[in-house]
């Protein structure tokens, strides 16, 4: 679509609003809207949010979605995540399944910010009840940095000390993270961050950071599952140095230079070559763990990567 530009007077340049768009979002004479400049754009929205359109997405489920082998949940947890995670304000549940809904409204107090309005015998309606929020992104996207921090930092503790069992506090922290990070989608989903080209960029950091975490809770899962598990001094002191990438990569986030993208460039290719060199062994056991903790270095490299091109 194009428009051209009128001349009001010497100093003001106006362009007409589409009557197609002005209708069905209900503008009028006097209305406000916000206008953001986004380098050679101008996005145009209505500043009224009460006049904001609410999107409603209606899933159905039956008997056969709830039969995936040993992960019966698995197919609905995806499903009923996605719109989540996509900004709807409305979601409608429709299911003869009570197996589905049972599993439905217990996980919908896993998401923050929607909660059941209503429900029948064979149907949920999930409402928004948050609104506001975008402000918050850098809060609670700096929230979940925090718990990958902390993630890290007390399982090489908790390996340290190898009082193995308190790993299973730890991954209630996990699905903590999962949480947060579901929020965080959704606030991008309703509204950019400064640019499109820095939503696109911090949606994949985001995703990428919750993969991290899981690398670490399947460290966790490991060792709890191992009858006698003996982690040698080399893969603990990978693991630490792993953690100071880690952390610093999460630290220096707000904070944008390039020194800090060589640092991580630099002991990324250190940390590399000495867990290569560990699973390569003939003699190192736990090769599970050393792997796990390649994937976490990749993972680190990569979201400093897509951290310097969101910034550069």
């Amino acid at each position: 679509m194009r428009r051209k530009v009128i001349q009001q007077n010497p100093t003001t340049l106006v362009v007409s609003l589409p009557a197609k768009w002005a209708k069905a979002n209900e503008v009028t004479k006097g209305d406000e809207l916000d206008i953001s400049e986004q380098e050679d754009k101008l996005i145009v929205s209505i500043a009224d949010q009460s006049k904001r359109k609410e999107r409603t997405v209606t899933l159905n489920f039956n008997k056969k979605h709830w039969e995936i082998p040993n992960k019966k949940y698995k197919y609905v947890q995806r499903i009923l995540a996605a719109p989540y995670k996509a900004g709807y304000d409305e979601i409608i549940i429709r299911s003869d399944c009570k197996e589905v809904l049972e599993y439905i409204e217990k996980r919908v107090e896993t998401f923050i910010g929607i909660e059941i309005i209503d429900q029948g015998r064979d149907y949920f309606k999930i409402k928004n009840l948050v609104s506001g929020l975008d402000e918050e992104f850098d809060n609670v996207f700096r929230r979940t940095l925090l718990i990958t921090n902390r993630f890290a930092t007390e399982s090489l503790e908790i390996i340290k000390s190898k009082e193995y069992d308190d790993l299973k506090n730890l991954l209630r922290l996990e699905k903590t993270h999962n949480k947060i990070t579901d929020f965080c989608k959704r606030l991008l989903a309703a509204k950019d961050y400064d640019s499109p080209k820095k939503t696109r960029y911090l949606y994949a950091l985001i995703a990428e950071n919750e993969r991290l975490v899981d690398e670490y809770k399947d460290i966790c899962k490991y060792i709890l599952n191992s009858k006698n598990p003996e982690i040698s001094k080399e893969i603990v002191t990978l693991l630490e140095d792993t953690n100071k990438l880690v952390v610093q990569y999460s630290n220096s986030f707000f904070k944008f230079d390039l020194e800090s993208i060589h640092t991580l460039t630099k002991g990324f290719c250190k940390e590399e070559e000495t867990a290569l060199q560990l699973f390569d062994k003939p003699s190192t056991k736990d090769k599970r763990i050393v792997h796990h903790i390649l994937n976490i270095l990749t993972k680190t490299y990569e979201m400093g990567e897509a951290f310097l091109e969101m910034n550069i």
